[in-house]
């Protein structure tokens, strides 16, 4: 999402904190495995890059992370290009403390589901890849991974399902630039 413009990010505050809580009670808490074996590759930008940072993600091949959502459902991402996290850079002006870093764990399993989408590998609606991630955020925060702020999740929320978001998810024509999975020992 490099040609993110702060412009584009409409946040609606609530009009107290009891929207934000309403809506972080309606997602479960999942379960991390092998949180610890993430592992990102810095890409250099080269001279004439102006985008943001972008990063390979390179999963273990015994021990992959992994998110298993409160349902079962289990999703490992396989290598990937990824940025960590664009929306919470634009987050970030309103809340301290939201950073691409902060709920790393979160804005892979997103980006993963997002290029999964964009290769045709997944019948998922941008809706429930949405809600994985929120679920994921509230994994992180309920296990004392990542600050727990209820402002953060909502903000994040808000970020996740703006129309710029929408956008990328529905861009055209579509792209697909995952690299091949190729795990690390």
């Amino acid at each position: 999402m490099a040609d993110t413009r702060i412009a584009e990010l409409k946040v609606e505050e609530p009009p107290d904190l009891r929207v934000a809580g309403a809506l972080y009670d309606r997602f479960a808490a999942g379960e991390l495995q092998n949180l610890d074996c993430n592992r990102v590759r810095w890409i250099p930008p080269g001279p004439t890059w102006t985008g943001p940072d972008l990063f390979e993600f390179i999963p273990k091949a015994d021990r992959p992370f992994t998110f298993i959502r409160h349902r079962g459902q289990q999703i490992s991402p396989h290598n990937m290009i990824t940025d960590i996290g664009s929306i919470p850079r634009l987050a970030g002006l309103f809340s301290r403390g939201l950073t691409p870093w902060g709920y790393a764990a979160a804005y892979l399993v997103h980006d993963w589901e997002f290029e999964l989408h964009h290769c045709g590998g997944t019948t998922k609606t941008f809706d429930q890849v949405r809600d994985t991630m929120m679920e994921c955020v509230k994994t992180l925060m309920e296990k004392s991974l990542a600050p727990k702020s209820q402002w953060n999740f909502w903000l994040l929320y808000q970020g996740i399902n703006s129309a710029l978001a929408h956008r990328y998810w529905d861009r055209d024509p579509q792209s697909c630039t995952l690299p091949p999975y190729d795990p690390e020992a």
